[in-house]
């Protein structure tokens, strides 16, 4: 009897993870658990070694002096690692070339930002890097 119990039990816990899990979806205006990444909006177009703006909300997260920024692919995927950045609201990235391709032309990404506690997260619209900023269609 017990045996059965800690099954069940066990298939509740993964059930509701599983559910966790499919809530946690970002919502339309990019947001999850509070920090709002408000560029690069979705379209928006970045060449390489030129400046691209990064923009996020800090009034949710003003005691932290330090949050984390990292470059991913559409669905969330890490491209490389992240790194650590003041908690100022902005930051120019400037993408170098192993974020363009010239057989795909324009390669899409994220940016997620968040706290080193993951407390709190973000993620920006989805937008291109390009050769040029007139290179993407």
């Amino acid at each position: 009897m017990k045996k059965i119990f800690f099954v069940l039990l066990i298939l509740e816990i993964l059930a509701n993870s599983v559910y966790a899990e499919i809530l946690n979806v970002p919502q339309k205006a990019y947001t999850m658990s509070h920090i709002k990444v408000s560029y690069p909006f979705d379209g928006e177009i970045c060449a390489i070694n030129q400046g691209c703006s990064i923009i996020w909300v800090t009034n949710l997260i003003k005691n932290y002096n330090i949050v984390w920024l990292q470059i991913v692919w559409p669905d969330g995927t890490p491209t490389a690692g992240s790194y650590p950045l003041t908690n100022n609201g902005q930051y120019n990235w400037v993408p170098d070339a192993s974020f363009w391709d010239e057989s795909v032309r324009c390669k899409e990404y994220r940016v997620k930002v968040y706290t080193n506690d993951n407390k709190f997260k973000g993620m920006s619209g989805r937008f291109k890097v390009g050769q040029t900023l007139g290179h993407c269609p």
